[in-house]
């Protein structure tokens, strides 16, 4: 081992505690690109499980294939595996027809069982080797049969599957896979700068042996592969503890995602962190943690011998007089005004440390402005939804057996029919009877409601970048309108206008014209009791007993074929589980915040501890002349504040620039106005704050256990 090498172990050795934040730094790095990486990848594999589990374990059938053409299928090179099934049986008789009429629909579990005893060799599931050229080699299996047996055989494609695989151009595993690499990016980034001031002090505290060193003889080369070197060491031990760190956040952000949203996803969330993705990560870590060390080598190397031993290069005096305010004199004394001028020449000493709090002060306002606008907009479309459960049929009278059923006090069917208004202002809602009657006597509408035709004018729109409730036509109760139905104009007088939605229609992009269904009989409207083919209802309803509609509808549909092509959505379980994963966002956004925050710190504290300990000749000299504890802590503290203040005067702008952006980018729908982050930015105020006193506190305990006669001594050449 080289002298250099020697010098740079035992240089860590001694300075423990900054070789402990270095490493810690750079475990966290790793960590967390590990947790990104992982996360994408177990969510992908979460996706084929569903897919699987859905459809089969298959990418493609080729079915009808005659028996001298299998062997242009089995012995395929692009194929993987090949297998084949029992015969068909249809769970359900409908699905029969639409599987005739489309040529390439996937088989699903759901409506075919394969569990025949007689297998049939006629038809060959498939998996290739590569997703991504799956139509070429299709194409070219088809082609080869074709021209060899006559036989133009038909097919099945599982495009599912093959697109969470990464095959059709897999757009969707692309766009996550994009956003991973931002993520990794400014990972990357924020811990370069952050490292970097690491090796920068130790760069700094080894200045006078370098300078040594190069006096009896190393080369600046040397100079350069010893600052390296200690980049590697760090990388070698933070990479492995990174690696660790990394799979367990995973694995615990899996075990969230379970918890949160489990009963949304058709199979349990995988764990799932591939082989390749390690050697990546090492990489880019080497990579991250090299590049930090690079920088300060380069430096180090070319600063001449005599000002590397005599410590002139970190602090230049300008022959300008550096001025500090009165103020400054005034309220801090003499130490204050040291503090000053000593920021005001090293400039450079602190700006790293100023960049590491200015990115975790940006990041932090940011993205809390981008969780509050996703919790927002979830709010709004759930809250103000005001119904619990949604059933669709093209029955009528299967959703009036389902409200007398269970005895649905607040419940509401529309039939989907063509009417509207001659100027095509709004839409016609024809509801059934049972809640027109409690709709019109809950907005004070009294007597006969025979010819009753309610408007409720309002819809969302942006007005002074909010999303109000905005009033749209002219149209007053009493006035006429003209509709259209049937191709026929019938004229309707308006009994009232409201500001109440219907149930179910609290989110309506336009007006909306109520109508009951004995009135809209009589015009000839379409009507829900009419029960003509082809027409649809939708039944929104309030009530606590959504899983058990849910399950007799099941239950029916068994044995009742009216039951088949009947849809229900839990808004109650959708509102839970769209919750649940924006709370997943934020916990996962936070966690990113807190490591990259982490980091910084990491930096910070390096930073701060070694100039203290790099000034403690400057202490000692000052104590030397009468300055009392008092305005030594005074001027410590001066220092804090001008590190905080600066690192805030930068961090909140930069984060309000940040917040805006997501502001204007989650907008487009529904705009609730900005509102400016006043709890992010005290947040922050405050954590900077803690953070710089107590780091200064810390460093100025260890100064002040020096001796002064001896730390000056040690400082003289």
């Amino acid at each position: 081992m080289s002298v250099l090498a020697k010098l740079t172990f035992e240089n860590l050795k001694q300075n423990k505690r900054r070789t402990i934040f270095t490493v810690v730094g750079a475990a966290l790095a790793c960590a967390l690109m590990l947790a990104v990486a992982g996360m994408v990848t177990s969510l992908q594999q979460t996706m084929i499980d569903a897919s699987i589990a859905s459809t089969g374990n298959y990418h493609e059938i080729y079915e009808d294939v005659p028996e001298e053409g299998k062997k242009y299928i089995e012995n395929n090179i692009n194929i993987d595996t090949y297998y084949y099934t029992g015969s068909r049986k249809w769970l359900d008789e409908d699905m029969e027809d639409v599987y005739l009429q489309n040529k390439h629909l996937v088989y699903s579990k759901s409506d075919v069982d394969f569990s025949g005893d007689e297998k049939d060799e006629s038809r060959i599931f498939v998996r290739y080797k590569s997703v991504q050229n799956v139509d070429s080699v299709r194409e070219q299996i088809i082609d080869v049969i074709k021209k060899e047996t006559g036989i133009n055989i038909n097919y099945r494609t599982n495009r599912q599957l093959i697109l969470y695989e990464g095959g059709l151009t897999g757009e969707m595993m692309k766009e996550i896979t994009i956003i991973s690499l931002i993520i990794i990016t400014i990972i990357v980034i924020s811990s370069v700068f952050s490292i970097r001031n690491s090796f920068s002090i130790s760069a700094t505290e080894r200045m006078r042996q370098f300078g040594m060193l190069s006096s009896i003889g190393a080369t600046k080369r040397q100079i350069r592969k010893s600052v390296v070197l200690e980049g590697v060491i760090i990388g070698v031990i933070s990479i492995p503890i990174g690696l660790l760190l990394g799979l367990i956040a995973t694995a615990i952000l899996v075990t969230v995602v379970t918890a949160l949203i489990g009963d949304g996803l058709s199979v349990s969330m995988s764990f799932f962190v591939p082989w390749w993705i390690y050697p990546i990560i090492i990489t880019i870590s080497f990579i991250t943690v090299l590049l930090s060390a690079l920088f300060p080598a380069i430096r180090a190397a070319k600063i001449p011998p005599v000002e590397a031993i005599r410590g002139i290069r970190e602090v230049k005096i300008n022959p300008k007089k550096i001025h500090t305010s009165p103020l400054t004199r005034k309220f801090f004394g003499i130490g204050g005004v040291i503090a000053s001028k000593n920021l005001k020449r090293a400039k450079r000493k602190y700006r790293t440390t100023v960049i590491s709090i200015v990115v975790s002060v940006a990041t932090f306002i940011g993205l809390s402005t981008f969780i509050q606008q996703a919790f927002g907009t979830a709010k709004i479309f759930y809250q103000q939804a005001g119904y619990d459960l949604i059933v669709t049929a093209d029955d009528a009278s299967i959703i009036e057996d389902i409200i007398q059923k269970y005895d649905m006090k607040e419940a509401v069917y529309y039939n989907n029919t063509a009417a509207y208004d001659k100027e095509n202002k709004f839409e016609i809602l024809v509801t059934n009877q049972k809640y027109f009657e409690s709709f019109a006597k809950e907005i004070g509408v009294e007597g006969d409601l025979g010819k009753t035709v309610i408007l409720y004018d309002y819809i969302f729109a942006n007005k002074n970048t909010k999303k109000v409730l905005q009033h749209v036509t002219d149209i007053k109760a009493g006035d006429e309108v003209t509709i259209i139905a049937n191709k026929k104009e019938r004229q309707v007088q308006v009994t009232t206008v409201t500001e109440k939605a219907p149930l179910g229609n609290e989110l309506s992009a336009i007006p909306i014209l109520i109508i009951s269904e004995e009135y809209a009989k009589k015009i000839d409207l379409g009507l829900p009791v009419d029960l003509n083919e082809g027409l649809n209802y939708i039944m929104f309803a309030t009530t606590n007993d959504v899983e058990k509609i849910i399950d007799y509808i099941k239950e029916q549909s068994k044995t009742d074929r009216r039951y088949n092509n009947v849809s229900t959505q839990n808004i109650q379980e959708s509102m839970r589980i769209m919750n649940n994963l924006y709370l997943l966002v934020a916990i996962f956004l936070y966690g990113f915040i807190i490591v990259i925050t982490l980091i910084g710190i990491t930096s910070v504290f390096n930073t701060i501890s070694a100039n203290m300990a790099l000034r403690a000749s400057e202490f000692a000299s000052l104590k030397s002349v009468g300055m009392t504890n008092k305005e030594f802590n005074r001027m410590i503290r001066l220092e804090s504040a001008m590190y905080s203040i600066k690192a805030l005067m930068i961090g909140i702008p930069l984060g309000l620039f940040v917040s805006w952006g997501f502001y204007k980018a989650m907008s487009g729908n529904y705009d609730f106005g900005y509102d400016l982050p006043i709890t992010a930015i005290l947040i922050s105020v405050l954590a900077v704050a803690i953070l710089i006193w107590a780091i200064m506190r810390y460093s100025v305990k260890i100064v002040n256990k020096q001796n002064i006669i001896e730390t000056i001594r040690s400082d003289t050449i």
